[in-house]
């Protein structure tokens, strides 16, 4: 059997959204090694749902992510490809950590190196694949990479390239998650016509934001460095929730969201943000003791409400897989 592990990214935000611009759709963002997905790919047929360490039941949205991907390959191999996949451990759909890439992405590759389809995925054979990356290519490159990832979007002048470097950060700096109990999931449909309504004009802060991301990155595995990383890179998210800001009706998706934003800063919590579109919310702790004592903090701010808090470590490497005995 061959098993598949990946871990979550953070999307710190986008660039520019305005069709024609330079950095259209980059952004910057980080791989994270937890939560993550663990998938089993053995011999037999189908779908197999059935571990307790999977964190959300397995949907048939899950299910027919799953096959798209099986069926997207096998048109590439000229064959059926009847290999059994298990979901061992799942991450949350919709909450801002980039399931549904990171799913199909682990897929891709399992299916590829089980079938003997490739020894060694290349970025442009998981972004065939996948089917992934038609806009933000961060969760693809932090698939095969990890690390804190400046994805520099479309070129105006050609096709979308994965045009995308990455650098580790500091083994010691941890990333707190508070996720709000709201799901207000910009998705589908509503999230295109949601970015078209952005991308009607260009993003005046654009050169300054990618300026601050390339000044994050010079930080970011640096000793002594994190006072100024994480001064840099939230003035980042700032300006990508102004961007946004008329669009989702303020700076953050919903109450819930903007509620934890201030209790996370309240806590001591630095370079705090929203991923993506939420509602998971992120911020920094300089090393492991801090955050613990943050999240501690950030339980007794909120007593009354059923957050999911969680301390996770910055993932220097990328999704993992092995070949295991039956």
């Amino acid at each position: 059997m061959l098993e598949v592990s990946t871990g979550c990214r953070l999307h710190f935000g986008l660039l520019e959204l305005a069709a024609g611009q330079p950095l259209r759709f980059g952004g910057l963002g980080l791989m994270l090694n937890e939560p993550g997905w663990r998938l089993r790919f053995g011999n037999d047929s189908g779908v197999q749902y059935a571990s307790c360490q999977t964190s959300e039941p397995i949907t048939i949205d899950i299910e027919a992510r799953i096959e798209q991907v099986r069926e997207r390959l096998q048109r590439q191999a000229g064959r059926d490809l009847d290999t059994k996949i298990g979901v061992l451990q799942s991450l949350p759909m919709h909450s801002g950590l980039g399931a549904g890439t990171q799913l199909a992405a682990a897929v891709a590759v399992g299916l590829s190196l089980y079938a003997r389809l490739t020894t060694e995925p290349t970025i442009d054979e998981l972004i065939h694949f996948s089917g992934r990356g038609k806009r933000s290519g961060i969760g693809l490159f932090g698939f095969m990479h990890g690390g804190l990832i400046l994805d520099e979007g479309h070129s105006p002048e050609a096709l979308r390239s994965l045009r995308a470097n990455s650098v580790a950060l500091n083994c010691d700096w941890r990333i707190v998650l508070i996720v709000p109990d709201q799901i207000e999931a910009v998705t589908g449909g509503y999230e295109t016509s949601l970015m078209e309504r952005v991308g009607q004009t260009r993003n005046t802060n654009r050169e300054r934001m990618y300026a601050l991301a390339k000044r994050a990155q010079e930080l970011a595995d640096i000793d002594g460095g994190f006072a100024e990383f994480t001064e840099a890179l939230q003035e980042y998210v700032d300006a990508a929730g102004q961007l946004f800001a008329a669009g989702q009706g303020g700076m953050y998706n919903g109450k819930s969201v903007s509620r934890a934003v201030e209790l996370a800063k309240e806590t001591g919590l630095r370079a705090v943000g929203q991923s993506s579109w939420g509602p998971t919310v992120f911020g920094f702790a300089e090393h492991h003791a801090e955050a613990e004592q943050m999240a501690i903090k950030l339980t007794e701010l909120r007593p009354n409400e059923r957050w999911q808090i969680r301390i996770c470590t910055p993932a220097r490497q990328g999704a993992s897989w092995r070949w295991i005995e039956n």
